[in-house]
């Protein structure tokens, strides 16, 4: 039972918060794939009511984000590093476009944590 717990406690969660289009409009129906590079399967998210994703129960480790919406470039996130049981918020803003044209980011630039606790904290 102890091993579930501490299995339990060593995930963590990525979040976007909710998803926009450059013209801030609420995007819904938009797909995040989150890939996890110890190919380990890939994770198929869809926004929720509040234009957002949640991706809870990820084991600490480097992540690739992808966020497609027909009729918007594809955004990709790359080495975006989760630490074991620790949350992190990430935005990003989608740009009209077809899914072929695409907007990458680096790990450094995507997300910013509050490292000395397991507490979510989005700054601007």
């Amino acid at each position: 039972m102890s091993a579930l717990l501490t299995r339990a406690q060593d995930t963590g969660s990525i979040q976007l918060a909710r998803l926009l289009t450059r013209a801030a409009q609420l995007l819904l129906g938009a797909e995040l794939v989150i890939t996890s590079t110890r190919r380990q399967p890939d994770s198929r998210h869809a926004t929720n009511s509040d234009g957002a994703f949640v991706a809870g129960g990820l084991p600490g480790g480097s992540y690739n984000l992808t966020v497609t919406a027909q009729g918007f470039q594809k955004y990709t996130a790359q080495n975006v590093v989760l630490d074991v049981a620790q949350k992190i918020r990430c935005g990003c803003q989608l740009t009209v476009g077809t899914v072929s044209e695409e907007v990458v980011v680096t790990g450094e630039s995507v997300a910013q944590v509050e490292t000395a606790s397991s507490e979510l904290r989005h700054h601007n």
